[in-house]
């Protein structure tokens, strides 16, 4: 999918590991998107196009996808 990033928060897991959650939108919806290898988002920034290839779970009624690979447009 591609989308626009909106909001990231970057986080440390109990296990001290880095991760984050990504907030972007499509033209039709807002989406959440989980990212476990930080190393990805290292030039990304709040308002850069990407291209995202995951995984699509479904946690509480919400979709969230879990991000395997991103590349910046």
């Amino acid at each position: 999918t591609v989308v626009l990033i909106e909001k990231i928060n970057k986080i440390k897991t109990k296990n001290n590991k880095d991760m984050a959650f990504i907030t972007a939108s499509d033209e039709t919806i807002q989406n959440d998107y989980v990212l476990f290898d930080i190393n990805l988002i290292k030039d990304i920034k709040v308002g850069d196009l990407v291209l995202i290839n995951g995984l699509v779970e479904r946690r509480m009624d919400k979709y969230q996808i879990i991000i395997n690979q991103m590349n910046k447009i």
